[in-house]
């Protein structure tokens, strides 16, 4: 066993300034007035006090007249200061003196005393309840009681004489009410949130102890039924109290209907209607005892509220009279029953002449009545404008949004054609109207395919409009007549279409396709096969162009190009954009993919350590390669690269372009400015694409001073299952870079506890279900803290530098996992500190409960019964059967009540729960069915518990909406999304996935495909009975993720009819992620140095060994370095792992369009009748300590033979300590592999600085030598 032997040396060191002109005071704190909780600083303009010997009595140097309690310190070398212990007194003249003679570090002496004054104003009034700044006390009580906040405590006679209510002219009882304060007192935790933050968000908070709640009381009752003002002064001070604030109040008066009218500005045809009260009435008392004439069915929201105006919904007939009526017994939440005459009548009118139709891009069907139905309403004209769209500009129009074609319609309208259509219906009926379209000739040169077609009325005329414009914000539509049904995925690269048939949703073979970018280039052509299936492949595009100003708006820089299918006389187009309404990723629960993420290459960079100094080399290696992600090869030779290093500002300090080595990797390294700024440096490679460079890796590192650890800590903890109550096991060891132990070192360690998220708990076989108590989002977010300190130890190493530790755990939320880290931070004689940490998880039980909502749909409905299917899981993912479980459902809601207290009227809202339900079963491997049936409509939690064998309580809940009536759900779903689902979500390669997809057709024509940046595979097949279950077998191209995709594309099923035409053709799209491990991939890479432990200068030999997964050794590339252990700690540096660097999991590369998600409802031509759908510089910071050389050697290229070994040689630098030597391997093809050894470089005698970790001029100080004998002896 190695021992060290230490000695301290000791030697004494002094520094002395030259001559310096006078101290002098260059600021005092406050100014000329001073709040009651200011502190008194006088700043210096160079240091007084130095290090604790050389501390000068604050005392002897600042006095106050008078003189007042507290504390002198100096915060810093240049400033002293004076801390108050009470609040100052409001009127307060203060004056400080500095005495003369006052001795700086550097000798020079303050020439005259110093004196400064100020006066303490009084305390400000921040904030008020139930009267504001901002808001207006409305139904006050007589003996209303009014809060303030004050900044300080004032006292309470100067409060009562300068605070008071005045009430307005028109008041029985006019004029000044005097006001008597209460009792002053800190803020209540529980204060409304008005009160605890009294100053603003951005106020100074270290001064928020002493403010003050105080409570005001009326000398005599308010008058009833009156307004009028709270009078606070600017600052409760009786020589400056500055100007008055008047915060609005009023008392409530008697209970009465005031008004009741229809809710709209000048029409308002349907309701609803509004109820307004002179005082607030609870929704429920008014659902009671109102009633409408003539009789409609009438609901209103929320009636558990208080307020004095209510929102009644109704079916409203038009340009009717209604008369409501409340009960005289209704009473106000006052309890005063109504008085005056409580009925009102109030009218609708008639509805607003109106024309609409659908807007945006809109397909109408070649086969059929070939109409676009317009909607009108109170007018006897139609007018309609149809502009044909040039085909130069399709891809303009295709590109852009509906709402970004206002410009472009001006510029094109002189080509409109207008045509006066007379209508009749009777008055305020909504009716639609058949325009009839006709079906252009594709086969004819120059005939346009897309038409904007534009529809108002000439009684929509506004006075300034010209008969050549339409109403401003008439909707405009994008219409083409087709029979051909395009769905495309288009990637940056290459991309597949489908073309099926609209009227019958078949295949369509022999149709040309081509994909043309913004301006109709043409990018790429191609023709239908037997199954309607067309692919791009290596698409060659170019640079989209920049507007005149030099910007590219962003929905060109989102757009693919547009898709354009010709067969025989018909012709579709459909455009390809990033944010698509309808067919986004997001719209599917699945992530997309951006900028370089879509194109097919990878790379990986790295630097041979994380951190340097300026006038360091900088070692930097990349690996290169094109194609699909799980199939990457290495670049073509034509292919170049460009390497940059970026300095922290983001400019070049070198840009080169390369040629990669037959591996598809390349090197450089670049040597850092001496001045170079401190802070974070970047590495990219880029490929080029679409003739610009297109950066697809980068990485980073630091440039600082530093000074490298001399030893490394580890920690580790045990890896067994840990539950609630029980012990953690955890070993710290410490030892020296030069190859000792650490032995009798100090240590401090402490366990810190953070509760998991229940997203954050991963628990295997749980795909799909709820595990742990969920709340909802606002309580999830004001939980409280999750992370707490449960241990905290000092403690010393033992004489081999070992110590074991032995920590009770528990959880800090009862029924979430929790993450523990074990820390430990260890301190070397030298006084140098070293910190380590490991990680454990707690489970809060034996087991987990698991909660599957059965159906597809989020929303549940009121009244039919829900199916959770329950598991029990043990941390491992195994389920467990016969764990009984109880489960309840209960429906939470939003009451609200008026209360009084002290005089304070106001409302208080807060969660009802009522359990409405309860199951109990008992778990299956399968899964047990609990059904809970939700009554009503709302909100409801499902609670699931059950015990371990040990008592511990095992919980897991969700949340629900129930839709029903009065409520209605938000629409969070596409109407064009199905369910696509796994059996896992995970897999590796060479298993195989059985995928379920659940289409709502039958005998519908579907598209299936793999995909990711690129098409993976496709296959096409016919729908049978709406559920179809398909398997895959995983390849290695699904590596690391894929994309399981489906399209069903159904034609027209029932003839044109009803009208919103549900049989008109329409797509359904469903998406699945799923991981695939890349394992496979991995290379084993060995590095053995011929020797345990060299000395500084020698030669070494290492030996390097690369094999495939499966043992055969493989010719490689290795880039072969070492780095000084204690540097690499500093940043965390690990070993770089090119797997996970090239197979990063993507979003979706390919993006979806087509042109059945538009498809205008057919109607008859011409007019028809009722529509009852309507229409219409910090990074240079970290400057820290000391310089050494920190690469032992960098091999940016060793070669091994055919059966995977090399040698390499090198030769060592005079560094005494532990280098690491990393190895990174890379194949020709699509195999990579890391590998990683300590190297020691040691002396059997060493000595080390013992110093201050800084030094001003002037300190005296102990310098210290600590030295090290590894091998015994004297």
């Amino acid at each position: 066993m190695l021992t060290p032997r230490l000695t301290l040396l000791v030697v004494a060191a002094a520094v002395a300034g030259d001559a310096a002109p006078p101290l002098r005071v260059i600021r005092t704190t406050p100014g000329e007035e001073a709040n009651p909780a200011s502190q008194v600083t006088v700043t210096f303009d160079r240091p007084v006090v130095g290090s604790v010997d050389r501390s000068v009595d604050p005392r002897t140097v600042l006095s106050l007249t008078p003189s007042v309690a507290g504390t002198y310190e100096w915060r810093d070398p240049v400033t002293l200061r004076f801390r108050p212990a009470a609040p100052l007194p409001p009127g307060l003249r203060v004056t400080g003196t500095i005495r003369p003679g006052l001795t700086a570090l550097d000798g020079s002496t303050l020439a005259a005393p110093f004196s400064f004054t100020f006066r303490v104003r009084g305390p400000r009034a921040l904030a008020g309840l139930p009267a504001g700044p901002n808001q207006v006390a409305r139904f006050l009580p007589p003996n209303a009681r009014l809060q303030l906040v004050l900044s300080a405590p004032a006292d309470s006679a100067l409060l009562g004489r300068l605070v008071y209510l005045e009430m307005n002219r028109d008041c029985p009882q006019a004029g000044v009410i005097p006001l008597q304060p209460g009792p002053q007192a800190p803020i209540p935790a529980d204060a409304p949130w008005q009160l605890k933050e009294a100053g603003g968000w951005d106020r100074d908070r270290s001064a928020d102890p002493l403010r003050r709640l105080v409570a005001f009381t009326p000398a005599r009752p308010l008058p009833y039924g009156c307004s009028g003002s709270l009078v606070v002064p600017e600052a409760i001070d009786p020589e400056r109290p500055g100007d008055l604030s008047r915060w609005a109040l009023d008392s409530y008066g008697a209970f009465q209907l005031t008004g009741a009218e229809c809710r709209g500005q000048r029409f308002c045809p349907n309701g609803p209607f509004v109820l307004v009260f002179s005082t607030p009435v609870k929704g429920a008392e008014v659902a009671r005892r109102l009633t409408v004439q003539p009789s409609v069915k009438w609901s209103i929201a929320d009636t558990a509220d208080i307020r004095e105006r209510w929102v009644v919904s109704a079916e409203l007939k038009p340009r009717t009279g209604y008369l409501v009526t409340l009960d005289s017994s209704l009473v106000d939440s006052f309890g005063q029953r109504i008085t005056g005459y409580p009925v009102k009548a109030f009218g609708t009118t008639g509805y607003r002449p109106s024309v609409s139709h659908v807007q945006g891009r809109t397909m109408v069907e070649r086969v059929g009545r070939r109409t676009l139905g317009i909607s009108y309403v109170n007018v006897d004209t139609l007018e309609v404008l149809t502009i044909p769209v040039p085909d130069s500009l399709e891809g303009h129009f295709l590109s852009r949004s509906w709402y970004s074609w206002g410009d472009d319609w001006k510029s094109l309208a002189g080509k409109a054609q207008r045509r006066l259509i007379p209508v009749g219906a009777p008055r305020d009926r909504v009716s639609l109207y058949g325009l009839e379209l006709t079906a252009p000739d594709a086969s004819k040169p120059g005939t346009p395919t897309l038409f904007m077609i534009r529809t108002s009325s000439p009684r929509l005329r506004t006075p300034d409009t010209s008969d050549a414009q339409l109403e401003p914000n008439q909707p405009i539509a994008l219409v083409q007549v087709t029979d051909l049904g395009v769905h495309a995925r288009i990637g940056v690269e290459e991309g597949v279409v489908w073309v099926t048939g609209a009227s019958d949703g078949r295949a369509r073979a022999g149709a040309a396709v081509a994909l043309r970018d913004a301006k109709g280039k043409i990018l790429a052509r191609a023709v239908t096969d037997g199954q309607g299936l067309a692919r791009f492949r290596g698409l060659k595009r170019t640079p989209p162009e920049s507007a005149a100003n030099g910007q590219m708006d962003w929905e060109s820089r989102n757009f693919d190009g547009y898709v354009d299918v010709r067969l025989g006389a018909d012709r579709a187009l459909v455009g390809i954009n990033q944010y698509d309404p309808d067919l986004s990723p997001w719209r599917f629960n699945v992530s997309s993919a951006y900028g370089e993420d879509r194109y097919q290459a990878a790379a990986a960079v790295f630097t041979e350590r994380g951190i340097y100094r300026p006038g360091d080399s900088v070692f930097a290696k990349a690996i290169v390669r094109t194609g699909l992600l799980g199939a990457l090869r290495t670049p073509a030779r034509t292919d170049s690269v460009k390497l940059l290093f970026r300095d922290r500002d983001g400019g070049a300090l070198r840009e080169r372009v390369l040629a990669p080595s037959p591996f598809g990797t390349l090197q450089q390294a670049i040597r850092l400015p001496v001045a170079a700024p401190l802070g974070e440096y970047t590495v990219a490679v880029s490929l080029k694409r679409e003739g610009e460079w297109k950066e697809i890796a980068s990485a980073g590192y630091r440039v600082a001073e530093y000074r490298p650890p001399e030893f490394l800590v580890d920690v580790t903890a045990d890896t067994l299952p840990h539950f609630d109550g029980d012990t953690l096991s955890a070993a710290i060891s410490a030892r020296y870079l030069f190859g000792a132990p650490m032995g009798r070192a100090k240590v401090s360690w402490s366990l810190r506890q953070t509760a998991k998220a229940p997203w954050e708990t991963e628990i295997p076989n749980a795909e799909g279900f709820y595990v742990g108590a969920q709340g909802w989002w606002w309580e999830e977010m004001g939980s409280g803290d999750r992370t707490a300190v449960s241990e905290s130890r000092a403690d010393t190493l033992d004489a081999t530098g070992h110590l074991a530790v032995r920590a009770p755990l528990k959880l800090v939320q009862e029924g979430r996992a929790t993450d523990v880290s074990f820390e430990a931070v260890v301190t070397d004689v030298n006084r140098q500190t070293v910190y380590a940490a490991a990680g454990a998880i707690v489970h809060p039980s034996e087991f987990y409960l698991g909660a599957k909502p059965e159906g597809a749909a989020y929303f549940w409905t009121a009244g039919a019964p829900q199916t959770i299917r329950v598991v029990a899981l043990r941390p491992d993912g195994q389920r467990l059967d016969g764990v009984v479980t109880l489960g309840v459902l209960v429906r939470r809601e939003w009451h609200q009540v008026r209360r009084e207290h002290d005089g304070w009227s106001e409302l208080v809202g807060e969660w009802v729960s009522d359990t409405v339900g309860r199951c109990r079963v008992t778990t299956t491997v399968s899964g047990a069915a609990c059904t809970l049936t939700p009554k009503e409509a709302g909100s409801y939690s499902v609670e699931l518990r059950a015990e371990d064998r040990k008592g511990r309580a095992v919980v897991t809940s969700f949340y629900r909406w129930a839709t029903g009536p009065g409520w209605v759900p938000w629409s969070d779903e596409s109407q064009f999304k199905m369910d696509v689902i796994p059996d896992r979500t995970r897999y590796a390669v060479g298993d195989t996935a059985t995928v379920l997809f659940a289409s709502p057709f039958t005998g519908a024509e579907a598209w299936i495909t793999v995909e990711r940046e690129g098409l993976i595979e496709q296959r096409r097949l016919t729908v049978g009975d709406g559920a179809t279950t398909l398997k895959f077998p995983i390849r290695e191209s699904w590596a690391p993720n894929a994309f399981i995709s489906i399209v069903v594309a159904r034609g027209r099923s029932a003839a044109a009819g009803p009208l919103d035409d549900p049989g008109r053709p329409t797509i359904r799209v469903g998406y699945a992620a799923v991981r695939v491990t890349p394992e496979g991939k991995r290379l084993r890479v060995a590095i053995t140095p011929d020797r345990a432990e060299y000395r500084p200068g020698q030669q070494a030999k290492i030996g390097l060994d690369v094999r495939e997964a499966a043992g055969a050794g493989r010719r490689s590339e290795v880039t072969l370095w070492a780095v000084d252990e204690g540097v690499l700690s500093l940043t965390g540096y690990r070993t770089p792992d090119p797997v996970d660097l090239l197979y990063r999991a993507r979003g979706l590369g390919l993006r979806l369009g087509s042109n059945l998600v538009s498809v205008a409802p057919q109607v008859v031509a011409g007019d028809k009748g009722r529509n009852p759908g309507g229409g219409g510089g910090e990074g240079a910071a970290d400057v820290l300590r000391s310089r050494f050389r920190t690469t032992a050697f960098f091999l940016g290229s060793v070669v091994t033979d055919s059966s995977g070994k090399a040698t390499a040689t090198v030769r060592l630098p005079d560094n005494l300590t532990t280098f690491r030597v990393m190895a990174v391997a890379v194949t020709a093809a699509d195999r990579y592999g890391n590998g990683q050894s300590p190297l020691l470089v040691t002396r059997p005698l060493l000595a080390r600085a013992a110093l201050p970790r800084f030094v001003r001029p002037g300190d005296r100080f102990a310098a210290g030598v600590v030295v090290n004998h590894r091998q015994g002896g004297t």
